[in-house]
């Protein structure tokens, strides 16, 4: 009991949790994402009237337009609504916009359907008129093809290798593996063909000799120079001149002072209020004969254009000219693959003494490696290099005691020269 004799209940914990805590939730979810999917992507047919999707098929499409026969009831003139419904009943932007999304096809798609339909082209493969039916095949067999594991054709690769075959066999397909050579090059050669021969490896060289003499030519590391010999002159020493001799030569011109000219006048300050006004009038002069020559240029205009296209014109021919006379140069050469250019073999042919008209009596050479590795450079698989020889320092000897004998025997000579001069004098 309570202080003034009432009864007070007392609260008692509830036991348990609340039931609706425990309810699965699970199929309300799912069911709402599924109802909001299918808004989203327009398959929600509940709200769809039934003239939107039922339609009367009258046959043949040219009888008449096909979705234009709609079973339902003539409706009724629509009232006139007021702006504030006219823009509720307006869709907005971003349902336009999620219903184009929706019903547009995917790129990807678009892009096998063209490429198939390009390819199997003659085979009966034909293209559905409707959204995503995909492509109907018509006759298996057709479509059923063979895949040729040995084929090297173009259609055997990739885009990527057969662009790279193509660049790998641009200077390839000029230059064969085994080079045959000339007819007068044989161990039996025809007189003509032989000549023939000869005038081209005669050429050849020639054409090097020429190339040489036009190379610039370094200067000499060593220069001839004639010693000159009289020992008085090497002892003879210019005196260097004084200042004196200088002030008594101007003593005795007294003209000399008088060429140099007058003394100038110090300027004033309306002499160099003058010039700077001259300076200003030359400057505003300047600028005139620039305005004015700017406005003629601009009246010039379509003149100026002209000469402007003429000159671009041919700039573009000495590009194009250039260009073809390089790929003209370089259509029988070998690939530049470094900085050094490719130097075939001479030409090996016998001269007229050497041929004897019998391969036993032919002498052997050993240049069968040699030519294949040249082959090898000329088709571009190995880079051309010059061989680099092996440098040998200078050897310097050094002698105990030479150099100050050597400076002894001048000293010497230079002493009994002095006293020869003087026992003349």
């Amino acid at each position: 009991m309570g202080a003034k004799g009432k009864t007070v209940k007392r609260r008692t914990p509830k036991r348990g949790k609340k039931a609706w805590r425990s309810i699965d939730t699970d199929d309300v979810t799912a069911a709402a994402a599924e109802k909001s999917r299918q808004e989203r992507q327009g398959l929600d047919f509940d709200r769809v009237p039934d003239a939107d999707l039922f339609f009367v098929d009258k046959g043949d499409a040219s009888a008449g337009p096909s979705t234009s026969d709609v079973e339902a009831p003539a409706a009724e003139a629509p009232a006139k609504l007021s702006k504030k419904e006219a823009a509720r009943a307006r869709p907005l932007r971003s349902q336009a916009i999620l219903a184009a999304a929706h019903t547009a096809t995917p790129v990807h798609q678009i892009r096998g359907g063209v490429k198939k339909a390009q390819k199997n082209g003659n085979s009966g493969v034909v293209a559905a008129s409707g959204g995503n039916t995909g492509l109907a095949r018509q006759g298996k067999n057709d479509a059923t093809r063979l895949y040729d594991l040995w084929d090297d054709g173009p259609s055997a690769l990739s885009r990527a290798a057969r662009k790279k075959a193509a660049t790998r066999s641009l200077h390839r397909d000029a230059v064969r593996a085994v080079e045959v050579d000339a007819p007068g090059c044989s161990f039996n050669p025809d007189p003509e063909e032989q000549q023939e021969a000869i005038a081209v490896a005669v050429a050849a060289e020639m054409k090097k000799i020429h190339q040489q003499d036009a190379m610039p030519t370094a200067p000499p590391k060593k220069v001839d120079y004639d010693v000159e010999e009289d020992e008085l002159a090497l002892l003879q020493v210019d005196e260097p001149e004084s200042e004196e001799e200088d002030v008594i030569e101007g003593a005795r011109d007294p003209g000399a002072a008088s060429k140099t000219g007058p003394m100038k006048r110090k300027k004033t300050k309306v002499d160099r209020n003058r010039a700077a006004r001259r300076k200003a009038a030359e400057v505003a002069q300047a600028a005139a004969r620039a305005a004015k020559a700017k406005r003629a240029a601009l009246a010039n205009l379509p003149t100026l254009l002209k000469e402007i296209d003429a000159e671009q014109e041919e700039l573009a021919s000495r590009r194009l000219r250039r260009k073809l006379d390089k790929a003209e140069t370089t259509a029988g050469l070998p690939p530049r693959l470094g900085k050094t250019k490719f130097e075939g073999m001479p030409l090996q042919l016998l001269t007229t003494d050497e041929v004897n008209g019998s391969l036993r009596k032919l002498k052997p050479t050993a240049s069968l490696a040699k030519d294949r590795f040249k082959s090898l450079q000329q088709r571009g698989i190995i880079e051309p290099r010059k061989q680099i020889n092996k440098k040998t320092p200078k050897r310097v000897a050094f002698i105990r005691g030479e150099k100050g004998e050597t400076e002894r025997e001048g000293h010497a000579a230079i002493l009994a020269a002095r006293q020869r001069a003087k026992g003349r004098a």
